[in-house]
């Protein structure tokens, strides 16, 4: 029995047409595949939207109330405590009296200084008398030389008649005329030693004063020794805190730290951030501080511009008026309020991510008007509680795949 031969419609397909088959065939899956790499269509996978954080709106700081009129007291002069006068928390003026010290050399010194100062002026006024007696006698002299002179002048005029009627002689005349000239010339060197007694007295009178003048400076600098042993506050304001505990008959060189001093009448906040955080701020935002419970307001005046410690120091000007409460150095914590363009964007952290350097990253994402994910690189900022800042690359209502779907 014959095996039914096969049918005629089965026929082997000839080479030609199965090669192209083939290569068509695997262009279109690897173009699917390629396609599928740099647009994903919505199904099966997990999404995340980009969105600002609200919790970045208000910005914390800490620091502490300061003076902008604040003064460290130091001693002046070496001595010993003989008197503590004022305690921390004291409100003072400029006279204010902090402590006492005594100092026996510095006494000694002024006593010194008062009693030359006194010789000095006791030389003086004993140069002056001098100088006055000498002038009188200049004076008599010069009065007696004077009417001498005016006699003699007299005489020569009589003579002068007398000799016209040979009453007296040639030579009686002769002698009366130099009698007038040498008169003259006597008063006229009297002239001559006053005028030099004047130039020695103004010299010897100067002399004296700057003598003088030198022992009251001398004095004046005593006194100011003996004055800066009673440690001043020198200026208003309250009694911040001692350098150490002072206790009576304790020695204290010059130059030792005694007291800060400051004016609680314009005080300040000095603030500090995290150095994060600092690109969120500016100078001209307000914040609102907290001052042992009670609410003040302030600005910023001033951002220091380098990092210490990964915190940025703000100085923030007080707007309202402080509580009784606000005293120097008194603890403050704040709350910056920034503005919505400030705060940072962020995004859900995706399982795996795609690092093309440091701060760049490949993600899948879209806009809100795209039906598709594309292939996006990304700049970042911080990781953080499994949130990613966007810096770049990114808006805010944008979409992006942060995991496939388990199904």
């Amino acid at each position: 029995m014959e095996l039914p031969s096969k049918s005629p419609a089965i026929k082997k397909l000839p080479l030609v047409y199965i090669v192209p088959f083939i290569v068509l065939l695997t262009l279109l899956l690897l173009g699917n595949s390629f396609f599928s790499s740099n647009a994903i269509h919505h199904n099966a996978k997990k999404t995340a939207i980009v969105k600002y954080d609200s919790s970045s709106q208000k910005v914390n700081a800490f620091g502490a109330l300061k003076s902008s009129h604040q003064q460290n007291i130091v001693s002046k002069e070496s001595g010993t405590i003989i008197e503590l006068n004022l305690t921390t928390g004291t409100q003072v003026t400029p006279d204010s009296i902090i402590m006492q010290l005594s100092n026996q050399q510095l006494a000694r010194n002024l006593e010194q200084a008062k009693h030359e100062l006194e010789l000095s002026q006791g030389e003086q006024a004993l140069l002056q008398a001098e100088i006055q007696e000498q002038e009188l006698k200049l004076e008599n002299e010069k009065k007696l030389k004077q009417g001498e002179l005016s006699i003699a002048k007299i005489e020569l005029e009589a003579k002068k008649e007398l000799a016209k009627k040979n009453i007296v002689s040639s030579l009686e005349l002769k002698r009366s005329e130099l009698n007038v000239q040498q008169l003259a010339l006597k008063l006229s060197l009297l002239a001559n030693t006053k005028q030099l007694f004047n130039t020695i007295k103004a010299t010897k009178l100067n002399v004296s004063k700057l003598k003088v003048a030198e022992k009251q400076n001398l004095l004046i600098n005593a006194q100011s020794h003996v004055n800066n042993l009673a440690i001043k506050a020198n200026i208003s304001g309250r009694l911040q805190g001692m350098a150490k505990e002072f206790r009576l008959g304790d020695w204290l060189q010059s130059g030792d730290k005694i007291a800060i001093i400051a004016d609680d009448n314009d005080l300040y906040a000095e603030l500090y951030i995290n150095a994060s955080d600092v690109a969120l701020i500016s100078e001209g935002m307000t914040v609102n501080l907290n001052v042992k419970g009670k609410a003040a307001q302030g600005i910023i005046k001033s951002i220091a511009p380098s990092v210490e410690n990964n915190q940025i120091k703000l100085k923030v000007a007080i707007k309202s008026t402080l509580p009784e409460t606000a005293l120097p150095n008194v603890e403050v914590s704040a709350e910056i309020n920034i503005n919505n363009s400030k705060a940072k964007l962020l995004v859900t952290k995706p399982e795996k991510i795609s690092y093309v350097d440091k701060h760049v990253i490949e993600l899948y994402a879209r806009s809100s008007a795209k039906q598709d994910f594309e292939k996006r690189e990304v700049q970042i900022g911080q990781i953080k509680n499994n949130r990613i800042e966007i810096l770049s690359g990114l808006q805010a209502g944008d979409e992006i795949i942060i995991a496939a779907d388990d199904k």
